[in-house]
């Protein structure tokens, strides 16, 4: 089984919203799939989903965050004396965001959380809007942009 996918293609998609369902379109294929690999295929599978998620990030959050003017290394002037507040931890592995000091790092591993527990609840009964609304409801209640 091939888990190679065209993420250039989806990318030119213009209309951001048809983009945004069709990565997760894609995600919930991939995870299909995965209950179902055979040994030689885990590597391919891991690094579409990982093509995905970055997609994701890339695409659908880090423009949010750059509209903030945020910095990519420190936190901005409002997070001084409360970094420690701003580590996120990975509700995956449970280690603190992967970049020490730095208020990007916190913001990515926030939204890959997001990611995940999109994923753990089942993708929302794979109801696109549902998603787009949990999406856009961490993005728009972070302190981090």
């Amino acid at each position: 089984m091939e888990h190679k996918i065209d993420i250039e293609r989806v990318k030119k998609i213009k209309d951001k919203r048809q983009q945004f369902d069709e990565l997760w379109r894609i995600r919930m294929a991939l995870a299909d799939a995965g209950h179902a690999l055979h040994l030689g295929e885990i590597s391919d599978w891991q690094e579409a989903l990982m093509q995905v998620d970055r997609a994701l990030i890339v695409e659908h959050a880090k423009p949010f965050y750059d509209a903030g003017g945020n910095p990519s290394e420190g936190y901005a002037e409002r997070f001084k004396g409360r970094e420690d507040e701003l580590h996120i931890l990975c509700n995956d592995s449970g280690e603190s965001s992967s970049v020490t000091n730095c208020q990007l790092g916190a913001f990515i591993v926030l939204m890959q959380n997001t990611i995940n527990t999109i994923h753990w609840a089942k993708y929302h009964d794979r109801n696109l809007d549902k998603i787009w609304g949990v999406w856009s409801r961490t993005l728009k209640e972070t302190d981090l942009i």
